[in-house]
């Protein structure tokens, strides 16, 4: 839920340039407490199910903002096998599976593939390939964030950021790592008595259009004045005017 008195929220998608340098793992790193760790702008390389016992990589890294990861698999089946397979998967710093790729019966030779998650806020993320057969591969990430972020926490009433008259409020919510920010609170004193109109600038970025987005306005005693509930909303860009008469 979302509390707003006469404010503007505006995203705006904008790119990471990663500059990419090669690491290779080091082994032991087939548990998650044994990962690897993977800087932001750093690409691993190394080889999987190549020796006994070596069936799992594991890696971390802590991401740089908050956005949508994109992670690129570059990998080599080695195994002169074509019923060889490789996974790929992501998960948040409590071990929760976030997303993954089986990619089963793989050709000999190179091949790509892309995992995406989205929303994801500046926290540790592992990767964990695993494969049934030997495998090289580089692994590295690249970062869209989105917007600029709102001071947190304001989860709630009581936290609720101020923001003066004619100043525009820019945020990010529902991104999560373990929990998600389910709820941005502001405040405001008006400079004087009359109509208002409250414009929110959104995006959705979640790759959903199952996602919704609400917005509230209460007077200082926490009573509700008025809201929008803006449900299933299309990707990309919206505007929306929440209006509220003799404040």
């Amino acid at each position: 839920m979302k509390n707003y008195q006469l404010i503007t929220l505006s995203f705006f998608f904008f790119f990471v340039q990663a500059y990419l340098f090669a690491l290779q793992e080091s082994e032991p790193n087939n548990t998650i407490q044994t990962a690897n760790q993977l800087a932001f702008n750093d690409t691993m390389t190394g080889n999987i199910q190549t020796t006994p016992n070596d069936g799992d990589d594991y890696f971390f890294t802590l991401l740089p903002d908050d956005g949508t990861v994109m992670l690129l698999l570059e990998y080599d089946n080695i195994s002169n096998s074509t019923a060889s397979d490789l996974w790929v998967y992501a998960y948040n710093k409590a071990g929760g599976l976030l997303n993954s790729h089986l990619l089963v019966n793989q050709a000999l030779g190179k091949g790509r593939d892309t995992l995406f998650l989205y929303c994801r806020s500046s926290d540790t993320l592992y990767f964990r390939l695993r494969a049934s057969g030997s495998f090289s591969y580089s692994l590295h990430y690249e970062i869209y964030p989105s917007g600029t972020a709102d001071a947190e926490p304001n989860d709630q009433q009581s936290e609720a950021n101020e923001f003066a008259y004619d100043d525009t409020v820019y945020g990010r919510i529902g991104y999560g790592s373990v929990a998600v920010d389910i709820d941005d609170y502001f405040m405001s004193v008006l400079p004087d008595d009359g109509s208002l109109a409250l414009i929110l600038e959104y995006n959705n970025t979640s790759n959903s259009t199952g996602s919704d987005l609400w917005v509230y306005a209460y007077n200082k005693a926490g009573g509700l004045l008025n809201s929008h509930l803006l449900v299933n909303q299309a990707l990309g860009e919206g505007r929306d005017t929440l209006r509220l008469y003799c404040r």
